[in-house]
């Protein structure tokens, strides 16, 4: 069975938190460490980093943790440029890889459990040619996997924004509702920080 490239978008200036996102101090680690145990801990799931250039805190932290070099990308405009950016440079190195398909994850999203991780994973191997996108109360979230074909189409396009290619394929989108709001929770501001931190992770 052919791995889910899963994207970590990690390119961002994080201006409105005002310091690294993913080297916010996360239970007993780092934000980013949290998501890379997250990863590992999931079947045929191949995780990706997309990065900025030359930042050297977090290139310290990828090391301290084990992030394979091999699945470091790097967005060489970032933290200028757009999200869409980032997902297009994390396409091109992922898909040199033999991958089904490419997954969209955000660093700011702690509270993604694996049980959404295998629901999305089970739902796209029933449906291979759709893009799949969970759901809590009617609400759209992330992570988004992209089947390769739809990846390939993304790099290819000139799409502004992830938003707006999805919202043109909505005949092609399979939703899955999930019992987890953490799709939806994004540690945007200091404040969501300080909210959200002392329940830990699901």
């Amino acid at each position: 069975m052919k791995p889910i490239a899963m994207l970590l978008l990690c390119a961002g200036a994080s201006r409105r938190m005002g310091r690294s996102k993913a080297l916010l101090p996360w239970r007993h680690s780092t934000l980013l460490d949290h998501h890379w145990t997250l990863f590992r801990s999931l079947e045929n799931c191949k995780p990706w980093i997309v990065t900025s250039h030359n930042d050297l805190p977090l290139t310290a932290e990828l090391d301290r943790i084990d992030w394979p070099f091999a699945q470091r990308i790097t967005n060489p405009i970032a933290p200028a440029g757009s999200m869409a950016d980032s997902i297009r440079y994390g396409i091109v190195a992922s898909l040199r890889q033999d991958c089904s398909a490419v997954g969209i994850a955000l660093i700011d999203q702690p509270f993604i459990a694996p049980l959404t991780f295998q629901r999305l994973e089970e739902t796209f191997r029933k449906h291979p040619k759709v893009i799949v996108q969970p759901t809590h109360e009617h609400r759209r979230g992330h992570p988004v996997l992209l089947p390769r074909e739809m990846a390939e189409e993304f790099l290819h396009g000139n799409h502004k924004s992830l938003k707006t290619f999805l919202s043109e394929k909505e005949g092609l989108r399979k939703y899955v509702a999930v019992d987890n709001p953490g799709i939806l929770t994004d540690l945007d501001t200091p404040e969501d920080y300080i909210k959200y931190e002392p329940r830990g992770c699901p």
